[in-house]
Parts: structure tokens; sequence; C-alpha cells
């Protein structure tokens, strides 16, 4: 499994190549190259994540005590709060990233191995909030991200209800 961790306050990402199915040899990087890319992104942005939040214990305690707006077996598997909230957080902003980089037929895959992986269909629903966020960005309203995690939540559910219509 992918890992990211900081060692000398330096980030590091130990990122080994897909597993090979049945007898198959390993998969060639030129085949997936989003493959590598992708996990690394996620495990970069969970470690950078897990450390911007603990600068933020109050607002996070805060939004610990509102449940996100994600099926009960996505819950079952990530039970902790910060667990869930980086599955969605770092999710939304590899789909981001892979669209703008490989093209929309890669972040569609990404999304479509997302919702197997962790059996939720919400992530789709993560990138339109975290382009709401972008947007906001770019137009002066927040600083940070610290500044937009309280709407997350309720944007999140009424991005599924509309996506759900």
């Amino acid at each position: 499994e992918t890992a990211a961790f900081f060692w000398a306050n330096r980030l590091f990402c130990v990122c080994p190549p897909r597993i090979a199915w049945g007898t198959n040899p390993p998969w060639p990087y030129d085949d997936d190259p989003a493959s590598t890319i992708s996990d690394a992104l996620i495990a970069y942005s969970r470690a950078l994540l897990r450390r911007y939040l603990t600068d933020y214990p109050a607002e996070v305690a805060e939004a610990e005590q509102s449940e996100l707006p994600v099926p009960t077996s996505f819950r079952e598997r990530h039970s902790d709060w910060f667990d869930q909230f980086a599955v969605l957080f770092t999710g939304g902003i590899t789909a981001i990233f892979l669209e703008e980089t490989f093209g929309k037929p890669e972040a569609d895959a990404f999304i479509v191995m997302a919702h197997r992986a962790h059996g939720f269909k919400v992530l789709p629903g993560v990138v339109d909030v975290l382009r709401n966020y972008l947007r906001g960005v770019s137009q002066g309203k927040y600083q940070g991200f610290i500044e937009y995690m309280p709407l997350f939540r309720n944007s999140l559910r009424i991005a599924q209800k509309i996506k759900d219509l």
C-alpha cells in the first residue's frame, strides 16, 4: 500500500507499482501513468491534510460533531471522522487533478474505481463541492480551506441531492 510520511520536515511517499492479477507480469508504468500519480497524490494530500487540520483543533472538533453524508457501508469501513473526510477530500482533489492533467476520461475512470474500492457514490458530489471552493478562492472569498470546511458537509449533502434527481 502507498504511504506518505514526514521525516526531517520533508514529505516522502512510498508508492509500489500496482499488483498484476493472475499470471500476468507486473503492469508497465507507461500503460497507466495516472495510476501511480493518483496513488502518490492521495498519500501526499492525506499527510498534508492531517498536518493542516492539527493547526485548527476547534474547527475540526466542530466539524466532527456533524456526520458526513456518506452511506453506512462507507462509515463502517472508515470509522473515524478524519478517515471519512480524508477519503472524500483526497479522492475529490485527485479526480480534479486527473481531469486537469490527463483529461475527463481519466478522472471518470478514477471515480468509478474509487466507487468500487470504497463502496460510495458521493465522489462526483465531492468534486463539485471542491470546485465551488476553488472558485471561491479565485474570487477572494476564502483564504484557506478551514474557512470553507463548515460549508463542506452541507454543500456535499446538497450536491448529492442534485445528482440523485
